[in-house]
């Protein structure tokens, strides 16, 4: 029962240091959230700012998007996707539909990329 007990203990504690990186690591990038959904918020502020546009304007780009792929149109859809994309907001397909959140901007993605 003590081994059992302890491998809890070791597990809580690894946690509690994890939870504290975390912390550190939002705070690097100033953000200092009560809760990691908060933290999701301000993340997702912050690339809308960056981007210089409102989350209506992803939110009615991703439903354009939506009709595009209902009609297959696919290639509108993926410019949709590529629009967003290189202003740091990238898009995911689930099967609750379609969300965004924050991302690299494409011209950072490059370069961040290896060289080959």
């Amino acid at each position: 029962m003590w081994v059992q007990g302890k491998k809890q203990h070791m597990r809580i504690e690894s946690l509690n240091v994890l939870g504290k990186e975390v912390t550190d690591g939002l705070a690097v990038l100033g953000l200092q959230p009560s809760s990691f959904a908060e933290a999701l918020v301000q993340m997702k502020e912050k690339a809308l700012k960056r981007a210089g546009i409102t989350e209506e304007h992803v939110l009615r780009k991703i439903e354009e998007r939506n009709v595009a792929r209902k009609s297959r149109l696919y290639d509108k859809s993926d410019d949709i996707r590529r629009e967003l994309a290189v202003v740091g907001i990238a898009l995911m397909d689930g099967p609750d539909g379609t969300s965004w959140r924050p991302g690299v901007p494409l011209h950072l993605q490059e370069q961040l990329a290896p060289a080959a």
